[in-house]
């Protein structure tokens, strides 16, 4: 079986690039509202998403909650317990993006 754990160590991603992929694969296209969504200040959004700060875990359980993704990718990459649905997406914009690091 392949690894699912599509985190910082395996793939180089860090946070704000999962935050950034699940915005995407939900296609929430505003960051704006998406941010809106799990009670974060924009401002804050855009120094999570530029790896200037971290996700608070009361933030991050919001996001979970409202969009039904875990603790577990949003910290550590791992995409096991994203609804199937989310999974290929967030994957495939993830590659995407670290390609396009290369």
């Amino acid at each position: 079986m392949g690894n699912e754990n599509d985190g910082d160590g395996a793939s180089g991603e860090t946070g704000g690039d999962r935050l950034e992929a699940l915005r995407e694969a939900l296609g929430e296209r505003e960051r704006r509202a998406f941010a809106a969504g799990f009670g974060l200040d924009p401002g804050d959004y855009t120094k999570i998403t530029q790896d200037q700060r971290g996700l608070s875990i009361k933030r991050a359980a919001a996001l979970c909650k409202r969009y039904g993704v875990t603790l577990e990718f949003i910290y550590n990459g791992n995409i096991v317990g994203l609804p199937a649905e989310l999974r290929d997406q967030v994957r495939s914009i993830l590659a995407r993006r670290n390609g396009d690091r290369a």
